[in-house]
């Protein structure tokens, strides 16, 4: 986490974040809503989900799905207060709905926790930063759910239950042999910067520049440096290709991928010779914290955190991107992980104007023929990444290894 900032349980954290993902309402959401009379089984449910718990007493309770807080009013009234009771719900709609009833109050129960976002990856990932682990926790779907809705949950115990790995620091491990591969724009800022914060064992440096020969290098303020090549072709609204051009260009054993309004902690990239010596993984998932409005705080909820990027991966035959905007990697079939910490730092918003990112965003409709619609929406809701699991990464790193 960042310094100088104050410290709060887990409890005031998923309020402060649930909290911020209510306070912006999507355009065009909709929903089922919750009824507004209690469900006439909720006593009998509450008890039986009590005595289920009982037969484990972890210390913590998740009921994925809010529904009515008639549920949980009674389930905070049967379990101990020394049992933290967290409820996981992905319809911000339903849930500012069912805040509107009058057993909302047990939400200021000390020991009774809401955690609200559409994300299901970013709500495991805020459950493990605040140490609300499986191994811990008692997880139920909850029972008045009606079917239409159980789906999403569904998703969110798949991820509950993925297996946890840990990587350790081994100064006696040489790195694998890295390639950088990078799509620019000459006119991208921060170049200097974003070049010069390259390690030095990094093996090879790959820029495709988006134009028709690469640029003085020099006029563009960036220190001559024997590892890079640089190539060129215009970007011409299919970044998969651009990317397949980089990757031609790459020779390591590994690759990672960034862009540059990117950046890595100092941290991460030490990391990454541990990471690339797992044998058993072949490629990585990186959180991604879009910076705003200062560098203090990040884009999250709806999917904007934690934004998983795949950017470090095996250089194998027959690996290639695919889909022109918001591009995949296709042709690894081996495992792959989702690092608990560490993430790239994203400051497209704070290194360009609105101008600049309206221009950007109609380069991507203009690849998907304007079906994603892209915008740019200064009222999404941000957060101080101290309230996030951190940028820095430590060892050991956590892993999530994916089938």
């Amino acid at each position: 986490m960042l310094k100088d900032e104050p410290s709060l349980s887990a409890v005031e954290r998923l309020a402060e974040y649930t909290g911020q993902v209510l306070s912006f309402i999507l355009d065009g959401a909709r929903d089922i809503l919750p009824p507004a009379e209690p469900n006439p089984d909720t006593a009998k449910w509450a008890a039986r989900l009590v005595r289920a718990w009982s037969r484990e007493r972890r210390p913590h309770f998740l009921l994925l799905g809010l529904w009515q807080p008639c549920l949980v009013a009674e389930l905070r009234r049967l379990l101990p207060d020394d049992v933290l009771l967290v409820v996981s719900d992905q319809s911000p709609q339903a849930v500012r709905a069912a805040l509107t009833q009058p057993d909302a109050a047990v939400f200021s129960h000390p020991s009774a926790a809401l955690l609200c976002d559409t994300s299901a990856w970013a709500q495991r990932l805020l459950l493990d930063s605040t140490g609300i682990e499986p191994a811990s926790t008692f997880v139920v779907i909850n029972p008045l759910l009606p079917a239409v809705k159980r789906t999403p949950y569904s998703e969110m115990e798949r991820l509950l239950a993925l297996h946890m790995a840990e990587v350790a620091r081994s100064e006696k491990d040489a790195p694998s042999s890295l390639s950088l591969a990078v799509i620019l724009h000459p006119a991208e800022p921060g170049l200097a910067e974003f070049f010069a914060a390259i390690p030095a064992w990094v093996e090879q440096i790959c820029v495709l520049w988006d134009a028709n020969e690469p640029p003085s290098t020099s006029a563009l303020g960036i220190a001559p440096d024997p590892r890079r090549i640089d190539a060129a072709h215009p970007l011409a609204g299919d970044f998969a290709a651009q990317r397949n051009r980089a990757l031609g260009l790459c020779r390591g054993e590994w690759v990672l991928s960034l862009d540059g309004d990117e950046r890595l902690p100092a941290s991460l990239w030490a990391a990454l010779p541990a990471l690339m010596a797992r044998q058993d993984v072949a490629g990585y998932y990186f959180q991604r914290q879009t910076l705003y409005p200062d560098a203090s705080s990040c884009k999250m909820g709806y999917g904007l955190w934690p934004d998983l990027q795949f950017r470090l991966f095996r250089n194998l035959p027959g690996i290639a991107y695919q889909r022109p905007v918001h591009e995949i990697l296709e042709g690894l079939s081996s495992t792959r992980a989702v690092l608990a910490a560490g993430a790239i730092e994203h400051y497209s918003r704070l290194n360009k104007t609105p101008e600049e990112l309206r221009r950007k965003l109609s380069v991507f409709d203009g690849a998907t023929g304007g079906a994603w619609g892209h915008r740019l929406n200064s009222e999404y809701p941000s957060l101080k990444r101290a309230l996030l699991p951190s940028s820095e990464l430590e060892f050991p790193a956590r892993l999530f290894m994916l089938p």
